[in-house]
């Protein structure tokens, strides 16, 4: 038995921790007060409007070039993040080309939210979110992955600390 879990090797985990996924749900938090006139299906479990209505989409894309710079690796790692958790709990089945499209189509129809009351205006088209307004947000979610992501290191380094400690 200590054979098999010797020759195993690593156990296959992903990462979540990655700087996509931080700043897609920082960039969902910097808009979280902005209503939309939108009812998502019922199939949409939780981000429904930020996955499937494009003026959503469009001012989280934008809020991800604003954070990483348009067409960036990691603006890239967002746009990969938005597919993957759309998919999952948007009840989007779109593609990354279909979320560059809304990025471009956003860019060219960005309005001032300045001065409107977000918890009480519905919101027809996409809007900038400063990138000093995710910043705390993006900080939070960079601890809480770091305790999620790096136990699995750590414990590594126990059981090996043990095993060199059993063999001398």
């Amino acid at each position: 038995m200590a054979a098999e879990v010797v020759l195993a090797g690593p156990s296959k985990t992903e990462k979540l921790g990655t700087p996509g996924r931080m700043c897609l749900y920082s960039c969902m938090e910097g808009m979280e007060d902005a209503m939309y006139d939108y009812v998502p299906p019922e199939e949409a479990e939780y981000y429904g409007s930020y996955c499937l209505y494009p003026p959503a989409i469009g001012t989280m894309t934008v809020c991800a070039a604003n954070f990483f710079g348009a067409y960036s690796k990691n603006f890239n790692g967002t746009i990969k993040a938005m597919v993957d958790i759309c998919a999952l709990y948007g009840g989007s089945h779109y593609g990354k080309d279909y979320y560059y499209d809304q990025y471009a189509n956003a860019t060219n129809y960005l309005e001032s939210i300045e001065g409107v009351n977000l918890t009480s205006t519905y919101i027809y088209s996409p809007f900038s979110i400063p990138k000093n307004e995710t910043q705390v947000y993006y900080k939070y979610y960079q601890s809480v992955y770091y305790n999620w992501d790096m136990p699995s290191m750590f414990a590594g380094i126990f059981y090996c600390y043990f095993i060199f400690v059993f063999l001398i």
